[in-house]
């Protein structure tokens, strides 16, 4: 690349691997995009196949192509992206995806427009399907969503190279198959982060995708992304910790009536701490716990191991507050199981 070409608008990281099947699509969809002042930084990590090859026949100026002679892993091409970035945006891309031609100007425009977003990603839509996939629109929403999930597509993400510098941010090798949803954790409460609607990049499925062949520890480095975040209200959040697991993963098993209101009890607190700290939107937080408190009801009444009338007083207790919970159905055939247990049980002595 001619190092002393006009300072890019856009650098654009792409971290490749044994990707020669995709990777002419991948770049030609950079190349020919409607904004043209950007460079478009390759970072090779050790490919076996002829993805060198490939990336090595292109001549465009724009491209600068970094071969590592170690094998270090995704992370590290990430970062050295990062390190080696002159745009005053940041946007990723990935080997094997689709840039839609007009990606690049769409996303600069939207950040040049509103100044206080720092990062911003967008819809997608999968290749060879008409799927469109989407997510919150709006910053407050996004934050709520990384309690459950990462609310932005990694491959469609654009961001102020200023907001990395002034906050010394860079992905964490430990959160390798989910380094992008636990780097957003960080920003969230750094910055603020939206994601366009429109649909600017077409995204690719295949068995060798690094997600997928590493989806054991995504998970994990995923839940541990959701435990951070339930950090920011409740210093205790814990992968250990029965009621973290409760809230966030409903995987919990309650049989007893003391430790489901214990469980509930600590919901409404958390929902006085957000308020205290003003962490998350109070009214989001609100109903995201709401939601959470019924389906963790819901599923003490209606898997109960033993049925009796006591477990139905408990019940037309709470139904009053929680019959939202409840089809009548489900209602009808509760109550019936536990007034039969109680008769075939009890009635007869």
């Amino acid at each position: 690349m001619d190092k002393n070409i006009t300072t890019p608008i856009v650098s654009i990281i792409m971290p490749v691997y044994n990707c020669e099947s995709y990777i002419v699509a991948a770049i030609d969809s950079i190349l020919n995009q409607t904004l043209t002042a950007f460079e478009l930084i390759i970072v090779d990590d050790c490919s076996t196949d002829k993805a060198i090859e490939i990336v090595s026949s292109y001549k465009d100026e724009r491209i600068n192509f970094i071969q590592k002679k170690i094998k270090s892993g995704l992370v590290a091409s990430l970062n050295i992206g990062i390190n080696l970035s002159r745009g005053k945006y940041i946007a990723r891309m990935d080997g094997d995806d689709i840039s839609h031609l007009t990606r690049l100007e769409k996303q600069v425009n939207y950040l040049d427009q509103h100044s206080e977003i720092d990062l911003c990603g967008t819809a997608y839509q999968l290749i060879d399907s008409q799927t469109i996939v989407s997510f919150p629109i709006c910053h407050d929403d996004i934050k709520i969503g990384m309690l459950e999930y990462c609310p932005l597509a990694h491959p469609t993400v654009m961001l102020k190279k200023s907001f990395i510098g002034n906050n010394n941010l860079r992905y964490l090798n430990e959160f390798e198959c989910a380094e992008d949803y636990e780097l957003w954790t960080r920003c969230v409460s750094l910055g603020k982060i939206n994601n366009m609607p429109d649909v600017l990049l077409s995204y690719r499925r295949h068995n060798n995708q690094f997600s997928i062949t590493n989806k054991k520890n995504q998970d994990k480095n995923s839940a541990i992304c959701r435990v951070n975040m339930l950090s920011l209200i409740w210093k205790n959040a814990s992968l250990n910790d029965q009621y973290t697991r409760e809230l966030l993963f409903q995987n919990e098993t309650f049989h007893n009536i003391n430790k489901l209101n214990d469980v509930i009890g600590w919901m409404d607190e958390l929902v006085r701490l957000n308020m205290e700290k003003a962490c998350f939107d109070a009214h989001k937080f609100k109903d995201y716990v709401k939601i959470k408190k019924n389906s963790t009801i819901r599923r003490f009444y209606l898997n109960q191991t033993i049925y009796t009338p006591k477990v139905l007083c408990q019940f037309l207790k709470v139904y009053k507050n929680y019959k939202g919970c409840f089809s009548t159905l489900e209602y009808c055939k509760l109550a019936l199981k536990c007034l039969v247990f109680w008769k075939l049980n009890f009635a007869r002595r």
